[in-house]
């Protein structure tokens, strides 16, 4: 009977050898497989967020890109704006001074002409008398 146990104990412990290197092996596969896993968790996390911030600094460039044309657009608005009122000033002076020559030369044309005939008047006069 100690034969027959003691076969029975070396089976029994080769079965509980090849049990734990079963249960070890199979520990060792779960635990490659979780950390695959967490690494491809981890690959993608890191993905998207490589694609956030892409699609974030390209809309931020579209925004400032944008932002810079409309500044422009307002410069060159405000310039022409800016010409526009001088040059209405420009010919608004241009007119007053021309209304302010005719003026003058008017004031002056009537000036000479009752002039003349104060003078033709008293020349009448001067030859009426003679």
């Amino acid at each position: 009977m100690t034969r027959e146990r003691r076969l029975r104990f070396v089976v029994w412990r080769a079965y509980t050898n090849k049990l734990s290197k079963a249960f070890f092996g199979w520990q060792r596969h779960m635990q490659d497989l979780n950390n695959q896993m967490r690494l491809h968790l981890v690959a993608q996390s890191i993905s998207h967020a490589q694609l956030k911030q892409i699609a974030f600094s390209q809309l931020k460039l579209a925004t400032a890109d944008r932002r810079r044309r409309r500044i422009q657009m307002l410069r060159t608005y405000y310039k022409a704006w800016k010409e526009s009122n001088a040059y209405r000033k420009y010919l608004m002076d241009q007119n007053v001074s021309v209304m302010h020559f005719r003026n003058s030369c008017n004031t002056s044309l009537l000036k000479m002409v009752f002039d003349a005939l104060r003078l033709n008047k008293e020349n009448e006069k001067h030859d009426l008398m003679m």
